[in-house]
């Protein structure tokens, strides 16, 4: 089975189509105000012991909200400093797994999951 994805804006909207064989089998509108699966490599910028939850900066213009416990043993380190635990300045590989809400920041994980059929990764 021969299978392409085509990307492509409509309407002012990014939307994917999926053809298998030649015959479309899927189209969705991407939703781009949701960051929820992004994959970034975050730098540890603050830690809050009170909420047992770190703070991470991915480069865009919010920070991201990192539980502790959720992640406990789960973190992908890129560069780390020299304890065990995960400290302030450590870069490590996250995940969204929430948009941000109202006041609350968006939040982020260690357990990062590729869902479907396809993976599609850019280097950019």
């Amino acid at each position: 089975m021969k299978a392409d994805i085509i990307i492509t804006e409509y309407n002012g909207r990014e939307t994917l189509f999926l053809l298998e064989d030649s015959h479309l089998t899927r189209a969705r509108v991407r939703d781009r105000d949701s960051i929820v699966g992004n994959v970034y490599t975050a730098k540890v910028v603050n830690k809050v012991e009170s909420i047992n939850a770190m703070f991470l900066n991915v480069g865009t213009n919010d920070y991201l909200y990192y539980p502790i416990a959720d992640n406990e043993g789960r973190h992908i380190f890129l560069k780390h400093g020299k304890t065990d635990k995960i400290c302030v300045g450590d870069e490590i590989l996250i995940q969204v797994s929430k948009d941000p809400i109202k006041t609350k920041k968006a939040e982020a994980t260690s357990n990062i999951s590729f869902t479907g059929r396809y993976v599609v990764i850019n280097r950019t």
